[in-house]
C-alpha cells in the first residue's frame, strides 16, 4: 500500500512537470502571476473610472491588441498596455458597484490546461443599479486557450 501510493505521488507530479508551462503543479492546478490596472499603471479605482462595451451581452472579454482595448474600454485611465506580452480580461461581476471585489486568484489546471479567473466579491445589500467592473492584466494566453470567470459570495 504504501509503495502505490508512493509511485502515485511520483506519477503526479511528472504528469504535471512533463509541461514547458506548468513547470510546477500544487494538486490539480497552478497560480499564475497577473496584475490589474490599479496595481501595474496606478489607475484610480476603477469601479468607478472605466465603462465597459462588451457586445452580445457578455459579462467578460479578453482584450488582446489596442484596437480592441480602445473600442471596449473606456474612462480616464488607459495606459499603453504591452499587448504583445499581456491581455487585459474585463467584465462585470453581476454585483452592484457597492460591492466589494475582495481577491482574485489566478490560475490554471493542470490537467487540461484550461485557466481559470476567481473573482471573491462581497455583496452589497443597497439598490444601487452600477455594476461592478472588474480587471485583471494577464500574461498572453495560448492561441487556443479556454478562460472562465467563477464569481463566489464572501459573507
Amino acid at each position: 500500500m504504501k509503495q502505490a501510493m508512493v509511485l502515485f505521488l511520483f506519477f503526479s507530479l511528472i504528469s504535471c512537470n512533463d509541461k514547458a508551462e506548468n513547470p510546477i503543479c500544487e494538486g490539480d492546478s497552478q497560480s499564475v502571476e497577473f496584475s490589474t490596472l490599479e496595481n501595474m499603471y496606478g489607475c484610480s479605482d476603477t469601479r468607478f473610472s472605466l465603462e465597459l462595451n462588451l457586445t452580445d451581452d457578455n459579462m467578460y472579454e479578453v482584450i488582446s491588441n489596442i484596437n480592441e482595448y480602445s473600442e471596449k474600454v473606456l474612462g480616464n485611465c488607459h495606459p499603453d498596455i504591452d499587448f504583445d506580452s499581456f491581455d487585459l480580461i474585463v467584465g462585470y461581476t453581476g454585483h452592484n458597484i457597492d460591492s466589494r471585489l475582495d481577491s482574485i486568484h489566478y490560475f490554471q489546471n493542470c490537467s487540461n490546461e484550461d485557466f481559470v479567473l476567481t473573482l471573491f466579491v462581497t455583496p452589497s445589500i443597497t439598490t444601487n443599479a452600477s455594476p461592478l467592473i472588474f480587471n485583471a492584466i494577464l500574461p498572453k494566453l495560448p492561441k487556443d486557450y479556454s478562460i472562465s470567470i467563477a464569481i463566489k459570495p464572501v459573507f
